[in-house]
């Protein structure tokens, strides 16, 4: 008599039945987490029209004649926690209302939620929305204006020195457009002052200011070398702050834009692992979205037919194949081969191997163990993120 087979069906309490021809859909929140991506460009896309041709200039004339802080309230706004009986949309409609006298409707405040994902604990979320109200920063324009906001911020000492030590530092002479006699260096000196003349009374710029400003100067600027030419040559002393002294400008330029280069890849690459992070989070979330997902891997792959003695379930060529298709119906990409994904696939196995004990074991204990083990990683994840995070800052 030939050895018992163990054979693989789906887990009891998936929410669809198997037949002959079956193909197990996802439910409807995996669903959209697999097109969260596109929806969320998809949304930022439609509500543009909005932010640039209806909220920009009322916050532009809003802040010429009524509110000098006009943009920190609005960001403010969006960070507050929300209370129990109001909706992020709601509470988008009102902030646009009472700040910038607009009226949204429903339909396009949905549209804000979604695609910049709103989310009062994360500021940054509300950040991005507000710069694209004049055409957002690119990551290379983002990370230079903010080196120019944390050197004068360092310069001045005191934030109520911002505004009097950012005139001082400003070289009108550097730009671009002065060298080629477009316009005059005092022109464009007055122009500056007066911008935060308006903006401040207690002398202070708050960091979401400063981007917008620059957001709504490099709106017109089509080129990011351009940009940079402009910030570089407007603030000289920027330079020299990279403790790159006594290097001739040429090497000092091209020591800080390797910075920058590196700058990018960090952002890329925590953008990559908070995509990830996400992903990872929703499948782990509810107990029925997993063990919907483990079904349809396990129909892609099923186990070879072994004795259950060997344990198929658990071999490391098959939980290697399981990892490797969870990981590729929740979009995350892997690089096969890669030192980065060996060291997940061994840090995942012993986890699960570890807690699944001996003895023999069927698809429920792979299934709590494997979702056990991926939570611990998706912790590591975000970890890596805060760790990218401080690096940066």
């Amino acid at each position: 008599m030939g050895p018992t087979v163990e054979l693989v069906q789906p887990s009891p309490q998936s929410p669809v039945k198997p037949s002959g021809d079956f193909i197990l859909p996802l439910p409807q929140d995996y669903q959209f987490l697999l097109n969260a991506e596109a929806n969320a460009s998809a949304s930022r896309a439609a509500v543009a029209p909005t932010l640039r041709w209806q909220i920009s200039p009322a916050l532009d004339s809003i802040a010429a004649t009524g509110s000098k802080r006009c943009v920190q309230d609005l960001h403010r706004r969006l960070c507050t926690p929300l209370q129990p009986d109001v909706t992020k949309e709601q509470n988008v409609i009102a902030v646009f209302k009472d700040i910038c006298r607009v009226e949204l409707g429903p339909q396009n405040a949905e549209m804000m939620v979604t695609g910049y994902q709103l989310d009062a604990d994360d500021p940054s979320t509300a950040e991005q929305l507000i710069l694209d109200i004049k055409g957002g920063l690119s990551p290379l324009r983002l990370e230079l204006v903010r080196d120019v906001y944390n050197f004068i911020s360092k310069s001045a000492v005191q934030p109520q020195n911002f505004t009097k030590t950012a005139k001082t530092l400003f070289n009108p002479l550097g730009h671009p457009r002065v060298q080629s006699g477009e316009i005059g260096a005092d022109r464009l000196h007055n122009q500056f002052c007066s911008q935060w003349d308006n903006a401040a009374d207690d002398g202070s710029v708050e960091l979401i200011e400063w981007e917008f400003y620059y957001a709504s100067l490099g709106s017109s600027i089509d080129g990011d070398d351009f940009f940079e030419k402009m910030i570089l040559g407007c603030w000289p002393g920027l330079l020299s702050s990279q403790n790159t002294a006594g290097m001739d400008l040429k090497n000092r330029k091209s020591t800080y834009m390797s910075g920058l280069q590196l700058g990018q890849a960090d952002y890329r690459a925590k953008k990559k692992l908070a995509t990830n992070f996400r992903k990872l989070d929703a499948l782990l979330l509810e107990p029925q979205t997993f063990r919907t997902a483990m079904d349809l891997c396990i129909m892609r792959n099923p186990p070879p037919p072994s004795p259950p003695a060997q344990q198929p379930l658990f071999s490391r060529p098959y939980l290697r194949a399981l990892i490797a298709e969870l990981y590729d119906l929740v979009g995350c990409r892997l690089n096969p081969g890669s030192d980065e994904e060996e060291q997940m696939f061994e840090s995942i196995y012993r986890r699960v191997i570890k807690e699944a004990g001996p003895g023999q074991k069927g698809i429920q204990e792979l299934e709590w163990t494997l979702r056990s083990a991926l939570r611990r990683e998706c912790n590591f994840l975000e970890y890596k993120i805060v760790a990218r995070t401080a690096d940066l800052g």
